[in-house]
């Protein structure tokens, strides 16, 4: 009988097989990782513009109807937040009674304050991009000093999904463009043309505040730096500042402040506070509408630093969330 041999494969053969193959792996995976890469990145990029919307949202439908409304920028520290917080109490909602039954019963009105951080840099507990919410609950009556303690816990109000570490949030006081300068650099065009302290705080009206917010690539170099400084020549000579990379997504959150806008630019004076005798001692007998001298919005060059990593606090009230007179 005629004996078979089998043959396969050799050793060669084979490692010249699983070669082929795995340059055609390459081959496809080359092909397909791009595709992957733009996929990625374009819902990447579709999420930061929902959540920019989401925060103009929150921004707008927050502030529009304020009651009277004041807008700082710096760093302030705990104590010098309870003070503005104070100071806004004191000049609009201190003393102001609901009615008057009889001379002895007067009716003082809860009232709250608020308070809105919002942060361009880390704090101990949140990251830029934030944007907290302090509260301050008193009776009119009550001469309270407002200290950090007053103001109650700070709570964050944008989804911790929207401040992912790929792209970060910067929020500019005003309507700004970033323009181009060089070849990959953007700047705001509230540093660019003259002075940033004074241009912008003027802009700023009950029709026309505005914060502008910029979602952009986190690309941090290995000395940690998320973006790179630039030097731009303005109309006051070099200075040197933050600038954003090309792939930059912003929007501007307009805030028309529409109670303020109908009163033209005065503040509430509906509102009735304890009168005093020809003896010093207060009497209701003679309850009287409270004068403010302040306007209703407050927006001052003093109080807005206009640099890029300070954070923005803005201390407002609401209408419905300040009891009204009923006499």
């Amino acid at each position: 009988m005629k004996k078979r041999n089998l043959k396969g494969f050799t050793l060669i053969e084979l490692i010249i097989v699983m070669a082929i193959f795995s340059l055609l792996m390459v081959g496809a995976m080359s092909l397909v990782d791009p595709v992957s890469r733009i996929h990625s990145r374009a819902n990447t990029g579709e999420n930061s513009y929902a959540y920019v919307d989401n925060i103009q949202n929150y921004l707008q439908d927050s502030l529009e109807y304020a009651d009277h409304l004041w807008v700082v920028q710096g760093n302030l520290s705990d104590d010098e937040l309870a003070e503005k917080a104070r100071d806004f109490k004191n000049t609009y909602y201190q003393g102001v009674i609901t009615k008057k039954d009889s001379d002895t019963s007067p009716d003082f009105g809860n009232c709250r304050i608020r308070v809105m951080t919002i942060l361009n840099k880390d704090s101990e507990s949140f990251v830029k991009g934030q944007i907290l919410m302090q509260t301050v609950d008193y009776k009119s009556n009550a001469d309270i000093d407002v200290t950090p303690t007053s103001l109650s816990e700070a709570v964050p109000q944008i989804n911790d999904a929207a401040l992912q570490d790929t792209y970060l949030y910067d929020y500019i006081i005003g309507a700004s463009t970033l323009i181009k300068q060089g070849e990959d650099h953007l700047v705001p065009d509230t540093l660019l043309g003259g002075n940033p302290s004074v241009d912008v705080p003027d802009s700023l009206t009950p029709s026309n505040m505005a914060i502008t917010i910029v979602a952009y690539k986190n690309k941090k170099d290995k000395n940690g730096l998320v973006t790179e400084n630039l030097e731009v020549t303005d109309g006051e000579g070099t200075i040197d500042i933050n600038s954003y990379p090309i792939a930059t997504h912003y929007t501007v959150a307009n805030i028309p402040l529409f109670n303020i806008i109908q009163r033209d630019g005065h503040s509430n004076q509906s509102y009735w506070v304890q009168d005093t005798d020809a003896d010093g001692h207060g009497t209701w007998a003679t309850a009287k509408q409270k004068e403010v001298n302040a306007g209703p919005f407050s927006a001052s060059r003093e109080d807005i630093s206009m640099k890029k990593d300070d954070n923005i606090y803005i201390i407002y009230a609401m209408a419905d969330e300040i009891a009204t007179p009923d006499l």
